[in-house]
């Protein structure tokens, strides 16, 4: 049994660590439940997987709450150590470099319930639809084909919200989300799954990433610390509990 000079000893060193400990600091925003919110317990999903896995690679993540587009843009300017959660495209390969995959979305097509139409049905079903899609999101494949086509004329918004409102107004046809975000979007546009409901369908899944500026000096450093500590998350059982946590609440609400 230790002696209470060995604990105090052990706090102080336990002090000292935590107080030489590296600390990065992240730009995120909000309203995109689960994942990032600072209403949220932890700051959503993503976040507290971020501050655990720093956590576990002897590092502290701080973050700072801003709007996506600002904090996007100040984080590619090397302002920030990173950002999340991003999907990749080529354009964002350019100026980031991508952590391992934090998660997967799976995504699915938002419609009014008086109009809905065959969502995995090709091209041809979505033949002179609007799309709602939030200024600064990445355009999955699946849109981005119709959209260079043709097929559906794109729609922007501030963000998921104003689109789920837009579709209750009848002014665009339909949005792509993954489940729970289409839902919160629409709830907080007061509107109820009796007017919008989403696909049965996955029309596409998208991984996730912490991004870090190529502007920082030490990003690689910034995503492998990352990277380790998302391996001892995982291999730990710890990220699936908080998954599980956070994904239970966000149904539950």
């Amino acid at each position: 049994m230790k002696s209470l000079k060995q604990l105090i000893t052990l706090a102080l060193i336990s002090t000292v660590l935590q107080a030489h400990a590296e600390s990065f600091n992240f730009a995120t925003g909000n309203d995109y439940a689960p994942f990032a919110d600072q209403k949220l317990p932890e700051g959503g999903m993503v976040t507290e997987i971020v501050k655990r896995a720093f956590t576990l690679a002897g590092a502290e993540a701080k973050f700072s709450w801003l709007e996506w587009d600002a904090g996007f843009k100040a984080t590619q300017a090397g302002k920030y150590a990173g950002t999340f959660p991003y999907s990749q495209t080529p354009e964002r390969s350019e100026a980031f470099l991508f952590s391992e995959p934090v998660f997967v979305t799976n995504l699915k097509v938002f419609t009014r319930t008086d109009k809905t139409f065959a969502v995995s049905g090709g091209p041809s079903v979505y033949q002179g639809k609007k799309a709602c899609i939030p200024k600064g999101w990445a355009v999955s494949p699946f849109l981005q084909a119709m959209l260079k086509s043709g097929t559906i004329t794109r729609v922007e918004a501030e963000d998921i919200t104003p689109c789920a409102k837009l579709l209750g107004e009848g002014k665009v046809d339909f949005y792509v989300t993954d489940e729970i975000q289409g839902q919160k979007a629409f709830q907080a546009a007061g509107l109820t799954n009796k007017q919008i409901v989403p696909s049965k369908e996955t029309v596409a899944s998208t991984a996730m990433y912490l991004l870090v500026p190529k502007a920082l000096a030490n990003a690689q450093h910034v995503v492998d610390t990352f990277n380790k500590g998302l391996k001892a998350l995982k291999l730990s059982g710890e990220y699936a509990k908080i998954m599980k946590k956070h994904i239970d609440l966000a149904m539950k609400s």
